[in-house]
């Protein structure tokens, strides 16, 4: 078979042997002994092949509409045998498969689907295997980061499967090479069956032990960013917990709207229409997107009416925008069936309000849940934005008027701005100068930083707390043995006071004209990442930028980290460890896409 391919090369005068072959498909010579066979010309057969194969596919425009029809009976029949959904077919991990079989066979040619797949058993042992190496990689990358920018931050979430077990998620935010990245750490279960602080603080205190660090250590560079329940808030209380901006966001929208029974925000006045009317419309609208749905009425709309859920306020904006939006449709086709009354109680003016007056609330959640760029930076504007949106002026109509009085207030009792966002918001060297803030208020903001940056440079590295400083019980440390060089102190080299504010003044002072500022524009968004990253940068605030990399890896919102639970809707089939291993690895796949 090899000699099909090449050919021999004679001195014709001598006729001898000159140890070299040529290349029929691509007319290279390659040097050929005689004593060691032919497996050099086989390996260069097959990289040929390969090239050409590459080629070829390239050179077409289209695949051919054959063979295109066979792939999709074979597609059909992936999913209807193994009961897929149809947009399994559309998944990356599938496509990837697909091309390493392709591949494959390019090479080698064509093998059977039994030999090439490996059984669900060894994919469950490689899953564990690579799941626990990436684990491991990523503490290394902690640690580093710890070193490196001062801290890093982990997200944590609860979920309770349908038999009632109790799972715990952490996963891992940090800079890698001046790069925002996130991992998975641990989807564990609460074996005492019961979410209470002391089981949490004890779960989460038993996993970091597992990865390798100290209490000390996580206590002193972590920054946990969660949810504001009260379970997760006292058991999370001995370490720096910043509350989570999309669920503090979430809980002004729900009680401004008063869609929760147990706000604790005082209700609409009794002689304030509008609460009322809200409370109905929204009532009504939600009826009609059901009904839509269970009649089979939404195929006959170009765009089907979104329902809402009870935990989720944008699932309600979602709704209330897909009704709107299918507004003349809803009613001609009610009205055409004779079922006008399912449109009762919905003022359509009161739906095209609280569309308007939730769209920014959509906003910055889209803002603040990203996990791909610093957000920490941005909560403090986001608030501002919503505080300014409440402001009311004297063509708004009752409606608006009695909403932005409520969000309002609302915002000012269920929105926490900690010290953290204060630091972020410094960091951007846009707003530096503090410009919305007192005397006082810059000074104490700017003493943040300088305390970040002092600590950091004495290698303690101290988180900033938020409010109140929780201390918590540290080992203690044993007598140091005393040693000659003891009684000689006066003669040791001592470290010189570090004076911090360096930095930081010569950051307030310095001036970064537009055109510098707009080096760091991508896609319409200023790159803060990289502004701290550049070279400049690091030059001119060597320590200030390490800092505001290691404060710029905290996310805004656990948003990110809970995605980690999508997996879990087929809880039921996994063993817990498979489970932790699918969701380490496809966070590990998503980061490298």
């Amino acid at each position: 078979k090899v000699w099909k391919s090449f050919v021999l090369l004679i001195n014709k005068e001598y006729d001898s042997y000159l140890g070299l072959a040529l290349c029929k498909l691509c007319n290279s010579v390659i040097k050929h002994d005689r004593k060691s066979g032919t497996t050099k010309l086989k390996q260069h057969m097959l990289s040929c092949v390969e090239i050409k194969m590459t080629s070829f596919a390239n050179s077409l425009n289209k695949v051919p509409a054959v063979f295109k029809q066979k792939i999709e009976e074979a597609a059909l029949k992936f999913v209807s045998v193994d009961m897929h959904p149809f947009s399994a077919i559309e998944g990356k991990g599938l496509q990837s498969l697909i091309t390493s079989c392709m591949e494959l066979t390019a090479k080698h040619g064509i093998f059977s689907s039994e030999d090439i797949l490996p059984s669900g058993d060894t994919l469950k042992r490689h899953a564990d295997a690579k799941a626990k190496t990436i684990k491991k990689v990523t503490v290394e990358q902690m640690k580093e980061a710890i070193k490196e920018y001062g801290n890093i931050s982990v997200t944590t979430d609860m979920w309770t499967d349908m038999k009632s077990c109790q799972f715990l998620s952490l996963t891992a935010h940090f800079m890698l090479n001046g790069r925002l990245t996130s991992q998975v750490l641990t989807v564990s279960e609460v074996t005492d069956g019961k979410t209470s602080p002391e089981n949490i603080r004890k779960a989460v205190e038993s996993i970091f032990t597992k990865l390798g660090f100290s209490i000390q250590e996580f206590a002193s560079h972590v920054y946990f960013v969660t949810s504001n329940e009260a379970n997760i808030k006292n058991a999370l209380m001995p370490f720096c917990r910043i509350p989570c901006s999309c669920h503090m966001l979430a809980t002004v929208a729900q009680h401004t709207l008063q869609l929760q029974s147990s706000s604790q925000i005082s209700d609409f006045p009794p002689n304030e229409p509008f609460g009322g009317l809200i409370k109905t419309t929204v009532v009504a609208v939600k009826k009609l997107a059901a009904y839509f749905k269970k009649s089979g009425l939404n195929l006959k709309l170009n765009t089907s009416i979104q329902q809402s859920n009870e935990t989720g306020w944008n699932s309600i904006y979602t709704m209330l925008e897909s009704v709107l939006n299918n507004k003349s449709d809803i009613i001609s086709i009610l009205i055409s069936d004779g079922l006008e009354e399912r449109f009762d109680g919905i003022d359509w003016r009161v739906v095209e309000t609280l569309v308007h007056f939730l769209k920014p609330f959509l906003e910055i959640y889209q803002t603040l849940e990203i996990g791909k760029y610093p957000t920490i930076q941005s909560v403090f504007l986001c608030y501002s934005t919503l505080e300014r949106n409440f402001i009311t002026s004297p063509t708004d109509t009752g409606i608006i008027k009695c909403l932005k009085n409520r969000g309002r207030i609302c915002l000012k009792e269920k929105f926490e701005i900690t010290d953290i966002h204060y630091v972020g918001f410094f960091l951007n060297p846009k707003f530096k100068y503090l410009i919305p803030f007192t005397t006082e208020e810059k000074k104490r903001i700017q003493k943040l930083v300088k305390d970040l940056v002092t600590h950091f440079l004495h290698g303690q590295n101290e988180p900033t707390r938020s409010h109140v400083d929780y201390a918590y019980d540290q080992p203690a440390m044993k007598k140091k043995r005393n040693c000659v060089e003891d009684n000689f102190l006066d003669w040791q080299e001592k470290q010189p006071a570090v004076h911090t504010h360096d930095e930081v003044e010569l950051y307030i002072r310095t001036t970064f004209d537009d055109s510098y500022i707009e080096r760091f524009q991508t896609d319409e968004r200023f790159n803060i990442l990289k502004f701290w990253n550049s070279k400049t940068v690091r030059t001119e605030f060597p320590n200030l930028s390490r800092v505001a990399l290691g404060v710029l890896s905290i996310p805004a919102s656990s948003v990110d980290g809970e995605r980690a639970f999508s997996f879990c809707g087929n809880r039921s089939r996994l063993s817990d460890s498979t489970l932790e291993s699918l969701i380490v690895l496809n966070t590990a796949e998503n980061n490298c896409i």
